[in-house]
């Protein structure tokens, strides 16, 4: 039976003329899921499809590229939508994000610019000769008004292929320093020709790819903007000019405006720790959402329901978006919408196997949900097993209390022995620090699944042969070392 309490996040919302089911949105994110042709993979459709059975209302894809003049070919694993022989996989992204009820969002970029991945291999290109973030010494190559005009058709042709896939919206990428905000930003455009200059100027680029999307497929698809309203850094942007910039935007005719926060420069605003708080951009949206007339979509640490739905409600935005969140938890939204929050499992904002493992090259995933990004492959471990057991896991802290809720998933009678009278182990000591409030939510998330799966605890309790031998079972003749070889056996086959 559906909660009550969230009436406004569960509320239908639109964008441009398309209908969303709620106004819960999944963030663009790297996932480093795609093929080394750029190609979208069933690792990547299969992470998508479960998020969008989880209940959001529209997901918006991680960033795709172009093929030309950008000079990132060494986005490895990263999606581009440049050409036909994209088209069938993406169609089939979009196929699978549909029938489970979402929005399917694609997101456009024309590019990195002077944050190229491998400065030194390509030179880079940008608004101006201004230096490679990744390595100053090499000085980006100015664009061409030609190039300029070629990459402005390229992103309006991948919104034509994008139509095709059966996309809906696209959001265009000008968020995080990435090359239209290098446009956009003064300290990164020193052009004196009619893409530099005023705001006019250094936003032209924006305006023309609105225009160029808006005359090769009409109505057909919603587009959105991804702005950071205040780059968070001394020199550059404020909340005063990105409330201009967003102002414009709208008078560009783009339908909705997803606010965020930072530059690389700046890169905690960007990929928010802990320690920035819960919906920690929600006045730049609150800001955004009070000069203009389009929907605003607000970002930044919603791990709560509650949180987004009083979001909602103050008028800070139209539409919450979450990240990280539905990597810990794709089934975030389904369990806030059925009022079981207290089940949603915990993103411990660490960073590492979501952010920085797409930063090193590797794969996205998740510290605390291993199944992310390997929907497929790691879902048969929590498949009931053909003999359940009996099984005794030794240790109650994180570790262990996974170990045993997934044993009991899998069918098993498990006992949890720990030692000390409270189960947690090292995060009792983790989130003592009050800015460690994530570490505590997760604690207390898996505290709660041990109960829900009935999982008997012996709290107090030192592990050893007669603490774990089963009942009504004659002593064993084994050694203790023997007996300790097959309880560890016993457990890696669980």
């Amino acid at each position: 039976m559906y909660s009550k309490k969230y009436p406004k996040l569960f509320s239908k919302g639109k964008i441009g003329q398309v209908e969303i089911r709620n106004r819960i949105v999944m963030s663009p994110m790297g996932t480093g899921h795609c093929g080394p042709d750029s190609r979208v993979t069933q690792e990547l459709i299969d992470f998508y499809a479960e998020r969008a059975k989880g209940g959001v209302g529209m997901i918006i894809t991680e960033t795709n590229y172009q093929s030309e003049v950008d000079a990132t070919p060494f986005t490895f694993g990263m999606a581009r939508l440049d050409h036909p022989n994209k088209i069938a996989r993406q169609a089939e992204l979009v196929d699978m994000v549909k029938y489970y009820g979402a929005v399917p969002c694609i997101q456009l970029s024309i590019g990195m610019g002077r944050q190229s991945d491998a400065p030194r291999l390509v030179q880079p290109v940008a608004p101006s000769p201004i230096p490679a973030i990744n390595d100053p010494d090499v000085i980006c190559r100015e664009l061409t008004k030609e190039e300029i005009k070629k990459m402005v058709s390229n992103i309006a042709t991948s919104a034509e292929y994008a139509v095709t896939c059966g996309y809906p919206v696209a959001e265009i990428h000008g968020h995080a320093g990435y090359l239209i905000d290098q446009f956009m930003s003064p300290d990164t455009n020193k052009r004196t020709d009619e893409y530099g200059g005023d705001l006019e100027g250094r936003l032209r680029i924006v305006r023309e790819i609105r225009e160029e999307i808006k005359k090769r497929v009409g109505n057909a698809l919603a587009v959105s903007f991804r702005i950071s309203v205040d780059q968070k850094f001394s020199g550059f942007r404020t909340l005063e000019e990105g409330i201009e910039i967003c102002k414009m935007l709208e008078s560009f005719g783009y339908d909705a405006i997803n606010v965020d926060a930072g530059r690389y420069e700046s890169i905690d605003w960007i990929f928010p720790p802990e320690y920035l708080g819960v919906a920690c951009m929600a006045d730049l949206a609150h800001a955004i959402k009070a000069n203009v007339n389009v929907p605003v979509i607000a970002v930044g640490n919603y791990n709560y329901p509650d949180v987004a739905e009083e979001s909602l409600n103050n008028n800070d935005a139209d539409f919450i978006a979450l990240g990280r969140s539905l990597l810990a938890d794709p089934e975030w939204a389904n369990k806030a919408r059925f009022g079981r929050e207290d089940e949603i499992r915990a993103c411990i904002r660490c960073n590492e196997k979501c952010i920085m493992n797409v930063l090193i090259g590797k794969e996205l995933t998740c510290s605390v949900n291993p199944e992310c990004g390997r929907e497929s492959r790691f879902r048969l471990l929590k498949a009931k097993a053909e003999k359940p057991r009996r099984v005794t896991v030794v240790g109650g802290g994180p570790a262990g209390m996974e170990a045993a809720i997934v044993a009991s998933e899998r069918g098993h009678k498990v006992t949890l022995l720990e030692q000390r009278d409270e189960l947690g182990g090292q995060l009792n000591y983790a989130d003592l620090e009050p800015f460690k409030w994530c570490v505590s939510d997760y604690n207390r998330y898996l505290k709660k699944q041990v109960a829900l799966k009935g999982i008997d605890v012996k709290l107090n309790t030192k592990a050893d042969v007669e603490t774990i031998r089963p009942p009504n079972r004659m002593q064993s003749s084994w050694p203790p070392a023997q007996m300790y070889m097959f309880l560890r056996l016993l457990k890696m086959q669980v």
